[in-house]
C-alpha cells in the first residue's frame, strides 16, 4: 500500500481487453434506469443496481435486513452486505447492440487513421462511410463518402439492378 507520493514508482494507464472486463465486472447492467422515482432506491439490474454494485447502506441489503458482518450474501435480494464504499470501486457490464468508439478515443484513433478529426466523427456517427471495396462503383478504395451521397447512389443501383433482374 502506498502512503505518500514519494514512494509512487510510477502510473500505468492503459486499456483492457474484453476478457478482463468481464472477470472484473460484478454483474451485467441490463436496464437503462438508475433510481426508482418512487422509493429512491436503485433499480435492480439497473445502472445504480445494489446486486453489481453493492448496498447503499451499512450493513443492509437491498430488501432491507440489517446483518452483523460484512460479506455476507441475503438469500432473498442477493446482495451481499458491505460499506457502501465499495459501490465506488466495484465494476459492471454493459453489452450495447453495436460496437462504439468511446469520446476519449475519438482523436487519437483519427490521427492514428490519418482521418481528420472532424470526418473522423462524422464517420463515427454514421454521417460519412468509408468505402473498403469499389467495386463497380464510382467510389474509389479508401475514400469517405457523405451518408446522403451513398444513400442516393444505393437506391439508385438497386433500382436499375432490379430492372436488369426483370
Amino acid at each position: 500500500m502506498i502512503h505518500t507520493v514519494k514512494e509512487l514508482e510510477g502510473i500505468s494507464i492503459g486499456l483492457l481487453s474484453k476478457e478482463k472486463i468481464e472477470a472484473l465486472a460484478n454483474g451485467e447492467v441490463t436496464i437503462p434506469k438508475t433510481v426508482d422515482s418512487r422509493t429512491g432506491l436503485p433499480v435492480p439490474g439497473g445502472l445504480m443496481c445494489q446486486k453489481i454494485f453493492g448496498p447503499v447502506d451499512y450493513l443492509r441489503c437491498a430488501c432491507g435486513k440489517r446483518y452483523s458482518k460484512k460479506g455476507i450474501q441475503c438469500p432473498v435480494c442477493e446482495v451481499i452486505t458491505n460499506d457502501p464504499i465499495v459501490r465506488r470501486q466495484t465494476f459492471g457490464k454493459i453489452t450495447l447492440a453495436h460496437p462504439i468508439v468511446h469520446p476519449w478515443f475519438r482523436k487519437i484513433l483519427a490521427a492514428f487513421l490519418n482521418i481528420p478529426p472532424r470526418k473522423f466523427d462524422r464517420l463515427v456517427n454514421c454521417d460519412m462511410f468509408l468505402v473498403f471495396a469499389s467495386g463497380k462503383s464510382r467510389f474509389k478504395k479508401g475514400s469517405l463518402i457523405p451518408a446522403l451521397e451513398f444513400i442516393s447512389y444505393r437506391s439508385a443501383t438497386s433500382t436499375s439492378e432490379t430492372v436488369d433482374e426483370r
